[in-house]
């Protein structure tokens, strides 16, 4: 294999001076990378006002030690050329000589991985705390889906100007990360979109009255025992590493082809706003992947939580009207755990609005969730939309809720969480909790 090839540039950019980064590249790069990492050290800053110039210089010195060892290990198919910027933060070109991604990808997070151990070590030695890095990786093949960009690795006068949005998209990823991710769980997450290793669950929304499906929610769930197994801690993971895009595709196509409905039931799928400004987003996914499969537009139902549809309002919207265009149902979830919930409703009206567990706990015991789930039916059904009730867990809630008019729900109650991958070792009627 071809030896690992670093070279460190030795300029300090700033933020809005990464084009003179392009100077150094000019005299080193031939040929266009097939990706573009940027690092840096989390709260750089803060570190330096409190330990000071000197041990801050060492610390500088260190890091950029410890970032040529490791993108130096010659057992790699890949050359990498590392670019310092600012003071901490540095530009990373990746090429494969066969232009793998997933190449590209281990030899960059692996290092990294190598870079915060070995940074840790040498603060704990001088009795400092410990330090995290930000990172994100920017694709050539994803940049070119969205700019007019290259496709051929053109002379460096080519793709100047290319590289420097690339390397700004970089560097944007990074940043847009809230806190630093820990380098085992982005390994980690890399296996899960790498190998398609997620499990995807399905839970039954039944009639409440006649017990007959609706259809189905798709759930998702991580490797067993693993770091990322929580839902919950894999989407989080995934949001922060800019990778949210991603993993919802993964999700959506699996749900899809896995299904196991008949042609009257419904699949319902969690997306979030945000994928709609991804930069790597394709209109008509969804429709080219349903072609595959026997189901119909009309069978496939978005939720979108009431949190994200208020904090994302405006991507909410687009993401709405981009669905419904095509024939898609959308549902917005966990209603009533918010305070614009109505308002919500009456402005979107969704085809299938679910009201939050939290709500349905103990509704029995309480009338002022009574009228509330009331209130949530007769709007709906203003607009026609279904009401489902999330999280029925008891008889008694069960009774409470015909009570107040809903007719439809899903819980424990009901019917547990059920892998899909097991399909052919249960009676389909074993799903259901009660008896149909």
């Amino acid at each position: 294999m071809p030896l690992l090839q670093t070279s460190v540039g030795i300029s300090n950019l700033t933020r809005l001076g990464i084009r003179h980064a392009l100077d150094r590249t000019h005299s080193n790069a031939t040929t266009r990378p097939d990706a573009v990492g940027y690092l840096e050290i989390s709260e750089f800053s803060t570190f330096e006002l409190r330990h000071g110039r000197v041990r801050t210089d060492e610390f500088l010195k260190e890091w950029t030690k410890q970032l040529c060892n490791s993108f130096s290990n010659g057992d790699r198919d890949c050359r990498v050329t590392v670019y310092q910027a600012l003071d901490d933060g540095m530009y990373v070109y990746l090429q494969d000589s066969a232009g793998d991604r997933q190449t590209l990808e281990q030899t960059f997070y692996a290092a990294i991985l190598k870079i915060e151990q070995s940074l840790n070590t040498f603060l704990k030695q001088s009795e400092l705390p410990e330090c995290h890095l930000r990172y994100a990786l920017a694709f050539h093949d994803d940049f070119v889906k969205t700019h007019t960009a290259s496709t051929t690795s053109a002379p460096f006068e080519g793709f100047q100007e290319e590289l420097f949005q690339w390397m700004i998209q970089a560097y944007r990823a990074a940043k847009r990360q809230s806190t630093p991710i820990h380098p085992l769980e982005h390994v980690e997450l890399l296996q899960i979109l790498e190998q398609g290793t997620i499990r995807i669950f399905e839970q039954p929304i039944l009639n409440l009255r006649t017990l007959d499906p609706l259809g189905h929610e798709c759930l998702m769930r991580g490797p067993s025992f693993s770091r990322l197994e929580a839902p919950l801690t894999l989407l989080s993971i995934a949001e922060k590493a800019g990778v949210m895009l991603h993993l919802e595709r993964m999700i959506r196509q699996r749900a899809i082809h896995n299904a196991k409905v008949d042609d009257r039931m419904k699949l319902f799928i969690n997306i979030s706003p945000a994928i709609i400004s991804d930069a790597s987003f394709r209109a008509g996914e969804t429709l080219r992947e349903l072609k595959k499969t026997q189901l119909r537009p009309d069978q496939i139902v978005f939720e979108i939580t009431e949190h994200h549809a208020i904090a994302e309002y405006s991507s909410f919207l687009h993401l709405v009207s981009h669905y419904r265009s095509q024939g898609f149902q959308i549902a917005i979830d966990d209603v009533g755990a918010g305070h614009s919930g109505l308002v919500t409703l009456m402005q979107v009206k969704p085809d299938y609005v679910k009201v939050d567990m939290e709500l349905i706990r103990d509704i029995h015991l309480d009338p002022v969730r009574q009228e509330i789930a009331k209130a949530i039916r007769q709007i709906s059904d203003r607009f026609g939309g279904i009401v489902i009730a999330e999280g029925i867990e008891t008889r008694e809630e069960l009774n409470c809720l015909h009570e107040c008019g809903i007719e439809y729900g899903q819980g424990f109650l009901l019917g547990r969480p059920f892998p899909r991958e097991k399909e052919g070792e249960y009676n389909e009627q074993e799903r259901f909790a009660i008896p149909m």
